[in-house]
């Protein structure tokens, strides 16, 4: 019985702990860059959420001011540049069309690297090349901050209703930081290992769905035929589409 009520003292004391931890990270805010497609939704959730917007400011950055006032209408703040932005967040979210864009938002002269305050976390939820998401944990290490490639899956629809899953490349304790943010965004977190590996799974996951795609294809032309139509076809195969969708 002592060893049980130990043992439960311990992992509440842990959860303690973690959760402030998690509470002390949010504390300076949190940065959004890219308000596309996806980007627009998530930073909409952030600005939303109870434990995220409704606690801290969100600040958002993109180059389309239509996007930027649309989410200062529900709630959110706007910066005038990606310095502006990195100076008053503790958490930055990217989430931008290619590694270039990624590449020049976090290491140029006017870039987060290089203007946020030392120990911020930074998460980039592109679709990158793995390689340059792993430099970028590098370049984060030297100027003191963390990092984490986070790309998702869930397409359009999740980003809009919140339920998006996380592919994480990282280290624990950062990945363990970032949940308050990730869970504001989507329904499932996971950690697939060092940095990179989001980025890894990330394709291989939409290497898997294009082969379905394309499986799906060559079916629908082999039933096509004066004993079979396409249309029974379709029903069956578009609930599976639909649930593989890699975002």
């Amino acid at each position: 019985m002592l060893r049980q009520s130990v043992s439960r003292l311990g992992s509440a004391t842990g959860s303690f702990f973690a959760s402030s931890q998690q509470a002390r990270s949010l504390h300076g805010g949190v940065g959004f860059i890219g308000l596309g497609n996806m980007g627009a939704s998530m930073a909409r959730n952030l600005v939303q959420n109870a434990e995220v917007g409704k606690k801290v400011p969100v600040t958002v950055f993109d180059l389309n001011k239509e996007s930027v006032a649309k989410l200062v209408e529900v709630g959110a703040k706007a910066a005038d540049s990606v310095a502006e932005l990195a100076r008053t967040s503790s958490v930055i979210v990217t989430m931008l069309p290619a590694t270039a864009h990624v590449r020049g938002t976090l290491l140029g002269d006017q870039g987060v690297f290089k203007n946020a305050a030392k120990g911020a976390l930074i998460i980039d939820s592109s679709t990158i090349d793995p390689l340059a998401s792993r430099d970028f944990y590098t370049a984060a290490k030297e100027h003191g901050h963390e990092f984490l490639d986070a790309p998702v899956s869930g397409g359009v629809t999740g980003a809009f209703a919140g339920t998006l899953t996380f592919m994480v490349g990282g280290d624990d304790a950062t990945l363990n930081r970032a949940k308050p943010v990730l869970n504001a965004m989507g329904r499932n977190i996971v950690h697939c290992g060092p940095s990179g590996a989001g980025g890894i799974t990330k394709l291989c996951n939409n290497l898997s769905l294009a082969i379905s795609m394309v499986g799906t294809c060559e079916a629908m032309a082999l039933v096509s035929s004066p004993s079979a139509t396409r249309e029974p076809l379709a029903l069956l195969t578009s609930g599976y589409v639909h649930r593989s969708s890699a975002g």
